[in-house]
């Protein structure tokens, strides 16, 4: 009798529910289906807030925030009890997302996504709406998204894209003067005169609210290997890679345990302690400058420390100007 109750309970627990078979699937195309699949395990959708019947069951379109129509998704949203609260999706979004043919609006707002947009976004050819402000997303936009020729509201507000934008945005015919289209809060610069103008007509003061793109720093040893704990004597190697070269001053400032910061002024060269100085070394746009090379010594703080880089407006105050930062840190322990 025993054993039978327990195999009841395995048979019931949620750790022994089959996963959707898209192949099982019938209300929308497997590729579809293994699109939203795919986008459930790049997000950590077991901790999303709502992620109900998400590859669980066999029916998609009754999944949480599914909508579909004549066979197909229509449209995946994300967002919670309000426009403003996203799902708790982290992780990245899938580029299987663009065999979603009939998709409509795509919203994925407000939540923790990373890395790059896919430039497969760009297939979605009936696509009405694109949300992905309020994340983490890096990168450029792709240019692929100018083929979106239905697109009528794109915000890709309040993330870290950075560099050029497309000029094949301005090719979004449908993309009303007075609809909703956002680039605030990023990293990005125009250059193309007849895109200035289209994006000036769509978003005033979009330039205005951009920051420079954040600087890279990689901690490696003599290895060329990336680390994240060092000892004495170990050979600690930090470099930062700049990726625009607007009119900033540049700042790198390490932080030690008990809070204490000093500013390198060139290559293992420090400043006096907690007063900010400007780099005064070498800067080489999307080419690594070594900030520090050297082995560690023996009298150092243990703890954890941390190496900012900082882009300032040039010749202002860096404190003055906290807002306008495009800024990094990597930190690392030392024993």
């Amino acid at each position: 009798m025993l054993i039978r109750l327990l195999l009841a309970l395995v048979l019931i627990s949620p750790l022994a529910q089959a996963a959707t078979d898209c192949a099982a699937v019938t209300e929308i195309p497997s590729t579809e289906c293994e699109a939203l699949v795919a986008l459930y395990n790049s997000t950590d959708g077991d901790n999303w807030r709502n992620n109900t019947g998400w590859n669980v069951t066999n029916t998609p379109c009754s999944w949480y925030k599914v909508t579909c129509s004549g066979g197909h998704v229509s449209q995946l949203i994300t967002t919670g009890r309000s426009a403003f609260e996203g799902n708790n999706l982290s992780g990245t979004i899938p580029p299987e997302l663009g065999q979603l043919s009939d998709l409509g609006v795509l919203d994925l707002s407000g939540n923790q996504l990373s890395g790059t947009i896919p430039p497969e976004l760009g297939q979605l050819s009936n696509l009405r709406a694109l949300f992905l402000g309020g994340n983490q997303l890096s990168g450029t936009i792709p240019p692929e998204l100018g083929q979106l020729s239905n697109l009528e509201v794109l915000s890709l507000s309040s993330n870290d894209l950075c560099g050029e934008i497309p000029p094949e945005l301005k090719n979004l015919s449908a993309m009303p003067l007075s609809g909703i289209f956002s680039l605030d809060n990023n990293h990005l610069t125009a250059s193309d005169s007849e895109l200035i103008t289209w994006l000036d007509n769509r978003t005033p003061g979009w330039e205005s609210t951009q920051t420079p793109c954040p600087p890279q720093i990689d901690l490696e040893n003599k290895n060329n290997r990336a680390k994240n704990t060092y000892n004495s004597g170990d050979h600690f190697l930090a470099q930062l890679t700049e990726k625009s070269d607007w009119g900033y001053d540049l700042y790198i400032a390490l932080v030690m345990p008990d809070g204490n910061f000093f500013a390198l002024k060139n290559t293992n060269e420090l400043g006096a302690l907690n007063t900010p100085v400007q780099w005064n070394g070498e800067r080489v746009v999307e080419s690594p400058v070594v900030l520090l090379d050297l082995n560690l010594p023996d009298n150092l703080l243990s703890g954890e420390y941390c190496l900012y880089g900082i882009l300032s407006p040039e010749n202002e105050s860096v404190f003055d100007t906290i807002d306008l930062w495009g800024w990094t840190v990597r930190c690392f322990e030392y024993n």
